[in-house]
C-alpha cells in the first residue's frame, strides 16, 4: 500500500466524507444493537429461545443487513474523489469513533469488541480493494467496485466472528461442551415447548391419540350388547352405563386434550434431556479420544460452531448486503456529483515534464 504523505488535507471533501461515514457506521452499528443480539445468542444451544427472539426482532436483523453495506458503499465512492492516505485517516477515525459510541449507546455490543477491530481491519482492505477496482473496472465501475468491496468486508467480520467465538469458547471448554448438550433439549423444547403454545408435530400426536380413543369408545357404546344395557333396571348396570357417557364426554372435551398434550411435552423433554450428545460422540467415533490427546473436544466442537454462524453470515451479506452495496455506492456517487463542483473531484496524478538538457556553448 504505497501512499503519498505529502497529500495530507482537511478540506471540504475531507469533511463530507468524515461525516458520512461516521453516520452511516453508528447507524449499522446502533440498529444491530437494536436487534438485541448478544455474544450469550451466539453460543446457547437453547433454539427455542434464539428463534423467539429473532421472530421478534426479524425485521430488525433484516434492516441491519440492509444497511450494514453502506459506509462500506459510501467509502469507495469517496476513494474515487480523494488521496489514499486522506481516505483512510478519515474512515479509520470516523468508524472507530462510530464504534465507540454505539457500544456507549448499547453497552451489549462491547462484548463484540474484537468484531470492532476487525471491522476497523476491513476498512483498511475496503479502501485498498477500491483503488485497485478502479484501476481495473472500466465498465459500470462504482457498482463493481462497491459489489467487490462489500465481499472484502463480509469476510474480513466473518473471519472476525470464528476469533470471537473462539476466544470465548477455548478458555472455558466444560462449561461449553455442557452447552453442547443442552443441543436436543433445545430442539425439543423448539418443537413441542413445555409449557404455553402447541407446535405442530405436538398438535399431530395429540390429535391421533384423541381420535384413537374416542374411535374405541364410540364402537364400546355403540355395540348391540352395550345398547341392551340400557334398557336394564339393574342399579350396577345403571352405573356401569352412567359411567361409560361420562368417559365418552370426557374424552371429547378439552381437558383430555390438555392432559395429554401435557403427557408428550413432559415425555419429550424429559428424555432428551437425558441424552448427552457429547457422550454419543466419544463412544461413536473412537478416534476422538486420540484426537482429544492433541486438540480438545470443546475446540474442535467451539470451531465447527463458530464456521457455522460465519457461514450464515455470509450467506446473508451475499444475498442482502452485496447487491444493496452496487445500489448504495451509484445513488452516493450521482449524488455527490451533484452537489460538489466539478474541481473537488481528485485529479489523477500529474507527471512532471523533464527540463530539456541545457546545451554548453563552447
Amino acid at each position: 500500500m504505497e501512499l503519498n504523505l505529502d497529500a495530507i488535507e482537511f478540506g471540504k471533501m475531507q469533511i463530507i466524507a468524515a461525516v458520512l461515514i461516521f453516520l452511516s457506521t453508528l447507524l449499522v452499528a446502533c440498529i444491530f444493537g437494536m436487534t438485541g443480539i448478544g455474544l450469550n445468542d451466539l453460543l446457547t444451544f437453547k433454539f427455542n429461545i434464539v428463534l423467539e427472539k429473532i421472530l421478534a426482532n426479524l425485521p430488525t436483523i433484516i434492516l441491519f443487513f440492509l444497511v450494514l453495506s453502506l459506509p462500506v458503499a459510501l467509502i469507495t465512492v469517496f476513494a474515487k474523489r480523494m488521496e489514499k492516505i486522506n481516505l483512510i485517516i478519515v474512515a479509520t477515525i470516523s468508524s472507530f469513533l462510530a464504534l465507540i459510541i454505539a457500544m456507549v449507546l448499547f453497552p451489549a455490543l462491547q462484548s463484540f469488541w474484537i468484531a470492532g477491530i476487525f471491522y476497523i481491519i476491513a476498512v483498511f482492505l475496503a479502501i485498498e480493494e477500491a483503488f485497485t477496482k478502479f484501476k481495473e473496472i472500466k465498465k459500470r465501475i462504482i457498482a463493481r467496485a462497491s459489489w467487490s468491496t462489500m465481499g472484502k468486508v463480509a469476510s474480513v467480520i466473518s473471519i472476525s466472528l470464528v476469533v470471537l467465538l473462539l476466544a470465548n469458547i477455548v478458555p472455558q471448554q466444560e462449561e461449553y461442551l455442557e452447552k453442547v448438550d443442552d443441543f436436543s433439549a433445545g430442539i425439543v423444547e423448539t418443537v413441542m415447548p413445555s409449557t404455553g403454545g402447541n407446535s405442530g408435530i405436538t398438535s399431530v400426536l395429540v390429535d391421533a391419540i384423541v381420535d384413537t380413543q374416542l374411535a374405541t369408545v364410540n364402537a364400546l357404546l355403540n355395540n348391540s350388547v352395550y345398547t341392551k344395557l340400557r334398557e336394564k333396571t339393574d342399579p350396577d348396570v345403571i352405573l356401569f352405563v352412567a359411567t361409560a357417557d361420562t368417559t365418552s364426554e370426557y374424552f371429547k372435551g378439552p381437558e383430555f386434550r390438555k392432559e395429554i398434550e401435557k403427557q408428550i411435552n413432559q415425555t419429550g423433554t424429559g428424555v432428551m434431556q437425558e441424552i448427552s450428545l457429547v457422550k454419543i460422540i466419544r463412544e461413536q467415533f473412537p478416534a476422538i479420544e486420540t484426537i482429544e490427546k492433541t486438540v480438545p473436544l470443546g475446540v474442535i466442537m467451539g470451531l465447527l460452531h463458530a464456521l457455522a454462524i460465519a457461514g450464515i453470515f455470509s450467506m446473508l451479506a451475499m444475498f442482502l448486503c452485496k447487491p444493496t452495496a452496487a445500489i448504495y455506492g451509484i445513488i452516493a456517487e450521482k449524488t455527490l456529483t451533484a452537489l460538489l463542483p466539478q474541481e473537488q473531484q481528485k485529479a489523477p496524478p500529474q507527471q512532471t515534464a523533464k527540463a530539456p538538457p541545457q546545451q554548453t556553448v563552447k
